[in-house]
């Protein structure tokens, strides 16, 4: 997790963070673009930040959306 943090620049673009871990939240918070979480068991402040999405729940078409809508697909 702390390499992943290290390793981050903020700036608008969307960022897709691909982990449940309540450690990114204050990174999702505060990052300036859009914010995509794919987990199936986010934390409460991951919802709080960001879009989620679970795969095996609601299917990949939301994940396609997001990433259409921010000019990523």
């Amino acid at each position: 997790d702390a390499a992943l943090a290290e390793a981050y620049t903020p700036s608008a673009d969307p960022l897709i963070l691909v982990s449940g871990d309540g450690d990114f939240a204050l990174l999702a918070a505060r990052h300036p673009g859009a914010v995509l979480v794919v987990s199936g068991a986010p934390s409460t402040r991951l919802r709080e930040a960001a879009m989620v999405v679970d795969p095996a729940v609601d299917g990949l078409q939301p994940i396609r959306r997001w990433l259409a809508t921010h000019g990523l697909a």
